[in-house]
């Protein structure tokens, strides 16, 4: 949604998340100190880390 209509993910959580329900309940854990950044910062360091390794596993191969 937020692609198409060239809205923030913000904006479109607010919208789509009705006050007080369910989505608004899990995006405050996502939203709680900074809980969501860490796990996409974690997450992208963790493949990255895995792509070097293979990257070396390759040359290896290559090398030997």
């Amino acid at each position: 949604m937020a692609v198409t209509n060239k809205e923030s993910m913000d904006s479109v959580a607010k919208r789509v998340a009705s006050p007080n329900g369910t989505t608004e309940a899990g995006l405050k854990v996502l939203d709680h100190d900074h809980v969501l950044d860490q796990l996409i910062a974690l997450t992208i360091d963790a493949a990255a880390r895995r792509g070097i390794e293979l990257a070396e596993h390759a040359k290896a191969r290559v090398d030997s």
